[in-house]
């Protein structure tokens, strides 16, 4: 299954496969996220950006 778009302005899809990388590190190249996955990922790095103060 291809990466969706990120829903989140200023996220791009390189980011948000990066940050998947790193949260799904056990499934991530065995087998492809599920969609809702992605979306987890998209929102997971939007939150820590947003703390972070990116």
């Amino acid at each position: 299954m291809n990466q969706p778009l990120p829903r989140i302005p200023g996220l791009s899809r390189c980011m948000v496969r990066l940050h998947a990388e790193r949260l799904f590190r056990d499934v991530f190249g065995k087998r492809p996220l599920t969609p809702r996955e992605w979306r987890l990922a998209e929102q997971d790095l939007a939150r820590k950006l947003e703390s972070d103060g990116l």
